[in-house]
């Protein structure tokens, strides 16, 4: 396995050419190159860890070697499944970010950019948005980084204009300047021909696509018709490290200890056979070493004492399960996944979320989030720009929609204290906030923009004779909420939680 860049996170991949051209295309390339292998090395042992691929498995015993178990314990694989699943089970959604948005001009105007925002939605439903999302996120969940591309599409067929494609993480990279700025300046691709092993490579800045067949000396060039880099990177954290590669020296502890655990149960089953002043036949020791082990003692001559026992040392559990429910917590607790233990009597939902790690792996998820949509935002601008360049849109109305307009969305506990999240829909509907707004904050939905689209019309109705008949002149606010409560919630219950007497 190897340990190049391993456990320190992906390096960033720089150059000192604020842009590149035909004339430094070769130079870079060859450079980063060398510096993405790098990288890859370190990445492809992520992979291989996270599906069982571990120490462990290398591991040499010199004392009694025929007893060596090797258990792999997959904690990495643990925390890959939780993290994909609770962080990006559901799908990521695009929603209208604002309704009222500043003109150039600085007035107001009533954006109207529902449709256009379903229809982008739409295009991303042909092109299996939420699996793909899916594929990237386990890449960089796992190693790092991953990536997105978005290319136009060739043969249209449906309403999508484009193709989104997940590359391989560990034949793509970014190239980014040697400066504050940090600029996307290349963006990296490649294969490996299975007959010759000959890198064939393709290399696209903003202007042209590069194409390197045989060598990085020799290239073929043609113009980018998409005007922008096609590849966008995401990365895990700003340390660009997997998400189980800081815990990976307990991780390695943790099977060593289940390994150990193994070991002693086996070698007390086999235990050595200890015989002190006894004499054996020939034929017979044989036979008693090849079916077990077999140590034999002289005492001195003057006094001899015939003894025939197993010699055997059994490890304390109690002692080794301590030691190892320890290492699995502090695997669990520094990667930020919550724990499964005991509920105790008379503590609400909000309290039982804080003492099992659950309300800080929704701080960790939401730092997450903040971390990729600044890609996703990109990867959008990207397929905006493919979308306005094409002329096989059907509906124009999508080419006037503009990164600002977009809201990224993520999903998560959809059901989980569902009477809490329903009097606070209908208290701030009543309370006349924006529908959409509503939706967005209480988090129920999977798709919150169609929700909010199929919902409008009856809530806007609803709210407009909310208006006319319960203003806030005629009643009282706190009246209104305790009277449009729909059902009891956890609120009922504060003088049982654990925090009531804090």
């Amino acid at each position: 396995m190897s340990t190049d860049n391993y456990g320190y996170g992906r390096k960033i991949i720089y150059t000192d050419y604020d842009e590149i051209t035909d004339d430094n295309i070769c130079e870079v390339v060859k450079e980063t190159f060398e510096q993405h292998l790098i990288n890859s090395q370190a990445q492809e042992s992520l992979f291989d860890y996270e599906k069982g691929k571990q120490p462990i498995l290398d591991r040499i015993k010199n004392i009694r070697p025929e007893i060596n178990h090797k258990l792999v314990d997959n904690e990495a694989s643990k925390i890959v499944d939780f993290k994909l699943g609770y962080e990006f089970g559901n799908p990521i959604n695009l929603v209208q970010r604002a309704k009222v948005e500043p003109c150039k001009n600085g007035e107001d105007k009533i954006s109207d950019d529902d449709m256009k925002i379903a229809l982008l939605n739409e295009m991303f439903v042909e092109e299996c948005k939420e699996s793909k999302d899916n594929k990237c996120a386990r890449d960089f969940l796992i190693s790092g980084i991953g990536y997105k591309m978005a290319l136009a599409k060739k043969d249209v067929n449906g309403v999508a204009v484009f193709d989104y494609v997940i590359p391989n993480p560990l034949t793509t990279y970014i190239v980014r300047t040697n400066d504050v700025y940090r600029k996307k300046v290349l963006g990296v691709t490649y294969s490996i021909d299975k007959k010759t092993k000959k890198v064939r490579l393709g290399a696209y800045t903003d202007k042209k696509y590069y194409y390197f067949d045989k060598t990085f000396d020799e290239y073929i060039s043609e113009l980018n018709g998409i005007g922008k880099i096609p590849i966008v990177e995401y990365a895990y954290n700003h340390d660009r490290m997997g998400c189980f590669e800081k815990v990976i020296p307990l991780i390695n502890y943790k099977n060593i200890v289940g390994s150990d655990r193994l070991n002693d149960i086996s070698q007390h089953v086999q235990s050595l056979l200890w015989m002190n002043d006894c004499e054996l036949e020939e034929k017979d020791k044989d036979k008693v070493s090849n079916e077990g082990g077999l140590v034999i003692t002289r005492t001195t001559p003057d006094g001899k004492t015939p003894i025939i026992e197993y010699l055997s040392q059994v490890l304390n559990q109690s002692e080794i399960q301590t030691f190892a429910d320890y290492l699995k917590d502090q695997i669990m607790e520094q990667s930020g996944v919550p724990t499964k233990g005991e509920n105790g009597g008379g503590s609400t939902g909000s309290a039982l979320s804080l003492s099992n790690g659950w309300a800080t792996a929704e701080q960790l998820a939401k730092i997450t989030e903040s971390i990729y949509k600044e890609s996703e935002m990109e990867f959008i601008d990207l397929v905006l720009t493919i979308i306005k360049n094409s002329n096989d849109v059907k509906n124009k109305e999508i080419k006037k929609l503009e990164l600002s307009d977009i809201g990224i969305k993520f999903a998560r506990n959809k059901t989980y204290d569902l009477g809490t999240k329903v009097n606070a829909l209908a208290t701030l509907l009543n309370s006349g906030v924006d529908g959409l707004k509503a939706f967005e904050v209480i988090d129920l939905f999977p798709d919150t923009q169609q929700a909010w689209l199929d919902s409008k019309e009856n809530i806007e109705k609803k709210q407009g004779v909310s208006k006319e008949d319960n203003s806030i002149e005629k009643q009282d606010i706190n009246a209104t909420v305790n009277n449009d409560r729909i059902m009891g919630d956890s609120s009922d219950n504060y003088e049982q939680s654990p925090i009531a007497k804090l």
